[in-house]
């Protein structure tokens, strides 16, 4: 999985949890997740 990839996932996943959440909100969080799943890619 490439960081593009999982930066996607990370904001489709985020979407789901908080539907009704402005893209603001969605992005951050998404953020936040992907900085700290991305050292999965180096592993």
């Amino acid at each position: 999985m490439t960081e593009s990839e999982l930066r996607a996932n990370c904001m489709n996943f985020v979407k789901g949890v908080g539907p009704n959440w402005d893209i603001v909100t969605l992005r951050v969080v998404a953020e936040r997740i992907f900085e700290n799943l991305k050292f999965l890619l180096k592993a």
